[in-house]
């Protein structure tokens, strides 16, 4: 996630990273407004429309992925101004296999005992960026690989990166 945040003494853009926001510096007031308004247009939200929680879209063009790709943006109006977060697909990090994921060792074997299950139920939480889509796509990488012929399918909310084997679909809590 990038995020550029609303304070007393100005904007403060930040990075997550493993969790943790992280600012990268500060920008004037005015400066702040006029970035989280240019990302409300790109967005094709209602800018005049500050006293609402908003969320959009920005499809924008990645060397990285060779293809366009879609940024989510999220807008919270708060006491000093708009917080905006700009969310990055997973589609752009690098699919990992759950051994991969520097998991503790017990964990990682119980992880995996879920994979070779075939009733269940996981729950993963954490913070934003503390890499749960990650883990849920190994894990159902790894039951694809592992069980084949068993039907997979995955309710998200939004799909982040395509999957194949699984059958994905895209929920919407409203």
């Amino acid at each position: 996630d990038v995020t550029l945040a609303p304070a007393a003494e100005g904007y403060l853009p930040r990075l997550r990273v493993d969790g943790v926001l992280e600012t990268i510096g500060r920008h004037d007031p005015a400066v702040g407004r006029s970035l989280v308004s240019r990302l409300m247009v790109m967005g094709h939200l209602l800018t005049y429309r500050l006293d609402i929680p908003q969320e959009g879209r920005i499809s924008t063009a990645s060397q990285t992925a060779g293809k366009a790709i879609e940024l989510r943006l999220a807008i919270m109006p708060t006491t000093h101004g708009l917080r905006a977060a700009v969310r990055v697909p997973a589609e752009l990090s690098v699919s990992r296999r759950l051994g991969d994921l520097g998991l503790p060792p017990r964990a990682l074997e119980g992880l995996q005992s879920f994979t070779n299950s075939d009733t269940g139920m996981l729950i993963v939480t954490g913070p934003a960026g503390s890499g749960k889509t990650t883990t849920l796509y190994a894990l159902l990488q790894q039951i694809v690989e592992t069980s084949p012929g068993v039907s997979v399918i995955a309710l998200e909310d939004p799909v982040e990166r395509d999957l194949p084997g699984v059958t994905q679909i895209e929920v919407s809590p409203f």
